[in-house]
């Protein structure tokens, strides 16, 4: 039985991709890409992202440090008694932080993004309850798992059938803890639930 060792492995993990659909391995399809390994594993769905915004992680710690931050920010750490009050800055056009109750979340993200070295090239991204920043291109509508055995989420594109194309890594804010699969925990954006994430949160996925 052929054995593959754990640095092969994970450059293929990493290089696989940056080729086509490797689910539809026909004759016309590179003898490269019909050669490539895929991964079944346990994966845990965290988010949907809306796409990379044009943020730098590093401008976001510039202006907190300024004591003003963006608006739609807050949202993301909000509890019950904030809401009114954030939803008045919004409306002004007022980004200033000494107007908002801040729960302590909001500056323990800040000083997270400013200690982890992902966030000195990355940009931001917003998913549909939580926030955080990405070296990784990626579009709107890409999923952000967990998944075990890797200590950092991942940005992956579905392909259909539970199969998913690895993109890169990312951080996003309450990864595990968004109240969306949690209620209660008052984590990410809540109590509304805009879009729907689906039923089933962990699932046996095929990376490639």
């Amino acid at each position: 039985m052929q054995t593959v060792d754990a640095r092969y492995h994970a450059k293929s993990l990493v290089s696989c991709s940056y080729y086509g659909e490797p689910h539809n391995l026909g004759l016309h399809q590179p003898l490269q890409q019909r050669l490539l390994p895929h991964f079944t594993v346990r994966g845990h769905l965290l988010d949907v992202s809306q796409g990379l915004m044009t943020i730098e992680a590093r401008d976001l710690e510039t202006k907190a440090r300024g004591g003003r931050l963006y608006p739609w920010l807050l949202r993301y750490f909000q509890d019950e008694d904030d809401a009114p009050e954030i939803e008045e800055i919004t409306e002004k056009g007022d980004p200033s932080v000494q107007h908002v109750r801040q729960k302590d979340n909001l500056s323990t993200f800040i000083r997270y993004m400013q200690s982890n070295k992902l966030a000195e090239d990355a940009l931001m991204f917003q998913t549909h309850y939580s926030v955080g920043f990405t070296t990784t291109n990626h579009n709107p509508g890409d999923c952000v798992f967990a998944v075990d055995g890797i200590p950092e989420p991942l940005l992956l594109r579905s392909l259909g059938n539970n199969n998913y194309r690895v993109l890169g890594r990312c951080y996003l804010w309450a990864a595990l803890e968004l109240d969306y699969w949690n209620p209660g925990s008052r984590l990410g954006l809540w109590p509304d639930r805009p879009y729907d994430l689906g039923p089933e949160q962990t699932r046996m996925i095929t990376l490639c």
